[in-house]
């Protein structure tokens, strides 16, 4: 399931509840996404009780025509709530090409800055609370993101605390539970 800001900084995606859901099988699980270029904005997303593949909040390398927008995307307000994240195990995507998902259980990375546009370009406001990531090898990456906090992120046995996160260079006010 993806959802995409490219609305030329006018408009986006806001107040969008997901909630007693099973995405699975699928290419990225679930993935907000925008280009550098097309501005908008993600905010006020709330995905609670669910089972999917994968969760992605990121910029797209495509979908640059048309107007530049004069501002970077903003994605705020991003909670998660009693997840279980199954993990991605294709090699390819339904198109034929190499997926990006595998072992990957959560990605959050912000946009980057450019010297024409140095607006905020933080993923803020993120709330990750009783996160269940079922195969100890996948992992989350966070980077560009600010005002971060993360509470009862395990494996598969609630018993094992073991889950690999790594950061970026850019991940200010980050809080772990």
């Amino acid at each position: 399931m993806d959802w995409q800001s490219e609305v030329n900084s006018r408009g986006g995606v806001e107040n969008v509840e997901i909630h007693h859901c099973r995405i699975q099988d699928t290419d990225s699980g679930i993935e907000l996404k925008a280009s550098d270029e097309r501005g908008g904005y993600i905010k006020n997303v709330r995905i609670q009780d669910c089972c999917i593949d994968s969760f992605f909040a990121h910029s797209t390398p495509y979908n640059s025509d048309g107007v530049k927008a004069t501002e970077l995307p903003k994605f705020e307000n991003i909670q998660l709530q009693n997840v279980e994240i199954s993990g991605n195990r294709r090699n390819y995507d339904v198109m034929g090409h190499p997926t990006h998902a595998k072992g990957k259980a959560i990605e959050l990375i912000g946009f980057a800055p450019t010297l024409e546009n140095n607006s905020d370009y933080f993923i803020n406001q993120l709330t990750l609370n009783n996160i269940k990531i079922d195969r100890p090898t996948d992992s989350i990456y966070l980077n560009r993101c600010k005002n971060v906090q993360f509470s009862n992120i395990h494996g598969a046995d609630e018993t094992s605390q073991e889950v690999r996160i790594s950061f970026g260079p850019q991940v200010l006010q980050f809080q772990l539970n």
